[in-house]
């Protein structure tokens, strides 16, 4: 018998892909014995209780404590969309905010920046500071300068009163992004048969499920339902109210808030 280091490696025909794993074999012996590998055979992953779709990848869960299987979440394309804002001083005390989220497509809003904390009155999603040479100060060097009040302009353009005025030059204003949340215009629901719009709609499913053959699906759409049809998987999106449910393959995965305004999810 072929040993490996010192410790038998059973003589068992090897097929493609199989690992030698310490195991016991027939007669109850330990050898290096040829396997294939089960995800499922680690404690720490689970893909029987789920299931499976083309696509689906492991992801770490916290809660269980075990990498999932579960579909390709577009996270990463998130931090694109992160606020990148124009400063524009009106005067000593007035600012204009213009949130250049994603220029030039345009689609992503900034929700709101004016939700203040309880305690203090003060704002929580960012905060503004004046530049000092005071060492000592509550933010060493930088003076908190009070928000009195946030007005929304336009879409994503917000006024901005401080409560005294300052040397803007010296100015800083300081984002909480866990905080400031955006919606992304995705597709016009009604406008769906539009060559444009079933392009942005197929472009959405396949960064957030990672179909691959997406680009050639066929699509039918109703009042209340958009029907995605692949060669291996049938997408089904259903406006209920001011929800759209999400099914793949008859499993719902997804619910999204529409507005109401523009018809998107």
């Amino acid at each position: 018998m072929v040993k490996l280091q010192g410790n038998s490696v059973d003589p068992t025909d090897p097929q493609e892909n199989q690992i030698l794993t310490w195991s016991k074999n027939n007669q109850d012996i330990n050898v290096w014995l040829p396997k294939f590998q089960e995800l499922n055979a680690h404690s720490d992953v689970d893909v029987v209780n789920h299931d499976l779709i083309e696509g689906n990848i492991l992801t770490w869960n916290g809660e269980k404590q075990k990498w999932v299987a579960g579909h390709q979440q577009a996270q990463a394309k998130l931090l694109h969309y992160l606020p990148f804002v124009t400063i524009t001083p009106l005067d000593s005390s007035i600012f204009e905010l213009w949130f250049n989220i994603d220029a030039p497509e345009n689609k992503v809003k900034i929700e709101s920046i004016d939700n203040k904390i309880d305690d203090d009155n003060d704002y929580q999603r960012f905060s503004v500071f004046l530049e000092n040479d005071d060492p000592q100060s509550e933010y060493p060097y930088l003076e908190k300068i009070k928000i009195e009040d946030i007005n929304l302009r336009k879409r994503n353009v917000y006024k901005v009163d401080l409560v005294k005025s300052v040397n803007y030059d010296f100015l800083r204003f300081v984002f909480d992004l866990n905080k400031i949340e955006v919606k992304i215009f995705l597709f016009n629901w009604k406008e769906i048969v539009n060559e444009e719009d079933n392009k942005k709609l197929t472009d959405f499913l396949e960064q957030k499920f990672n179909i691959d053959e997406i680009k050639d699906a066929k699509i039918r759409k109703s009042e209340s339902k958009i029907n995605v049809t692949t060669k291996n998987n049938k997408i089904i999106l259903a406006l209920k109210k001011e929800k759209v449910e999400f099914h793949i393959n008859d499993k719902k995965l997804d619910i999204f808030n529409a507005d109401d305004a523009l018809k998107h999810i």
